[in-house]
């Protein structure tokens, strides 16, 4: 896993399948402790939340919901991961969105909108774990296996 900065094309590919196939499309809920403001909009304590997407504020919005005590916000990874706003053409299936050129050599940079393992203090904590096992994989996968694709 210490090389895998030197196969950047490589982190790119693995962060566009985990962006596009979304493995597991929700979110743990969580509660607020304490009112808080989110995006404009109070969240009393008490109130049963994940995150506030960018996605559902106009929906908020033209509605005039409020969520009131026990109310229970859901986020969708899925939808963070399609949000046509952030990614242009999330139908696309494109490596390159998450490669950066600095001039002298190209490397892979992960979004703050990639968040196939959660986000926050309750991410996944087998993370690291599935992050160096898909890189292993994905790599003895190309080297041992000659891959062909087929367009249709």
């Amino acid at each position: 896993m210490d090389d895998g900065h030197l196969l950047p094309y490589c982190e790119a590919t693995i962060m566009e399948v985990q962006r596009i196939s979304c493995v597991a499309p929700g979110g743990i809920p969580r509660r607020a402790v304490e009112d808080t403001w989110i995006g404009g909009y109070r969240i009393p304590k008490g109130t049963v939340l994940a995150a506030a997407l960018p996605h559902t504020i106009p929906e908020i919005r033209k509605r005039s919901l409020v969520p009131q005590l026990d109310t229970t916000v859901n986020y969708s990874i899925y939808n963070i991961h399609t949000d046509r706003d952030y990614w242009g053409d999330p139908e696309v299936f494109r490596p390159e969105r998450f490669l950066e050129n600095d001039g002298k050599k190209q490397k892979a940079v992960r979004p703050e909108r990639l968040v196939p393992f959660g986000f926050g203090k309750r991410v996944c904590m087998g993370q690291l774990l599935a992050k160096a096992e898909l890189f292993m994989f994905t790599v003895f996968l190309i080297q041992a296996r000659r891959v062909l694709l087929t367009l249709h």
